[in-house]
């Protein structure tokens, strides 16, 4: 299997014009590029695959890589301009240019940059998530311990559990294929080394396993050794007794993953 990352994303004309008079630009744009990453998994080699495709394939991976986030076409414009009415379509010689239609104000401002935070502060207990873990500890995890790491109960948005290990791991390991990550964050971008210096790659991934009592035997504890070395990013390991207070080596590890551009912002 083979991983390819891609950009895709629009932003309004308007929207964008706006985002630039920010001070914080910088950091908005950073949080746009996260937005516009998706990463597909083939089963194949794509660069091989598109040089021998035809021009439609072509023309697909241009659209398809072209956003970090680039303009809409004029048609995506002037509709979002007559259903919501707050941009209105300036023509000038050799260029078309959408503005809002009045300065926006501090209310109007401050929705707008939420809107780009992909967390729903509405849900406060994550049901669909609590339905498939495998203990009460897990759910105490979630929605207890993490939380109150994290500051809010906004963790458990993007947290996905039960992520399958084949997935994080470098290569095939007997007996580990059908295993799973109790708890996985993932941020959907590569760290570049200019803008992160000293930022390994691999601590855009990080793993949360919550361990019952038999995880204390010895040959127990080998195999979550040997399994955590495999896994290509960092590893926390919680157990009954840090859910009363969690270790201060273990909190470290979870509070720097978070403090990072596309969770902060």
């Amino acid at each position: 299997m083979s991983y390819q990352q891609y950009y895709a994303g629009f932003i309004l004309d308007s929207v964008n014009k706006f985002l630039r008079t920010s001070d914080k630009y910088a950091a908005w744009k950073l949080l746009l590029e996260s937005l516009s990453l998706f990463e597909v998994q083939f089963n194949f080699e794509p660069a091989q695959f598109i040089e021998e495709s035809d021009s439609v394939i072509h023309i697909a991976n241009n659209l398809l890589s072209r956003g970090i986030p680039t303009r809409p076409s004029v048609y995506l414009e002037n509709r979002f301009a007559e259903l919501l009415g707050l941009t209105i379509k300036k023509e000038t010689k050799g260029s078309i240019a959408f503005d809002f239609r009045t300065q926006p104000d501090d209310d109007f401002r401050n929705l707008l940059l939420r809107s780009f935070c992909l967390i729903d502060p509405r849900i406060s207990r994550p049901l669909a998530i609590q339905e498939i873990l495998g203990s009460e500890f897990e759910q105490s995890v979630l929605t207890g311990l993490l939380p109150s790491i994290a500051g809010g109960l906004f963790i458990s948005q993007l947290i996905e559990p039960q992520r399958p290990l084949k997935s994080l791991i470098k290569e095939d390991l007997r007996g580990f294929q059908s295993q799973s990550v109790d708890f996985s964050i993932e941020i959907p971008l590569y760290f570049d080394p200019q803008k992160f210096p000293g930022v390994d790659p691999r601590h855009r991934n990080l793993a949360i396993e919550v361990d019952g009592p038999h995880h204390a035997d010895f040959n127990q504890r080998i195999l979550d050794i040997i399994r955590d070395r495999a896994a290509d990013c960092d590893t926390v390991r919680i157990t009954q007794n840090d859910s009363i207070s969690l270790a201060a080596d273990k909190k470290a590890l979870i509070t720097s993953f978070l403090d990072r551009h596309y969770i902060r912002y």
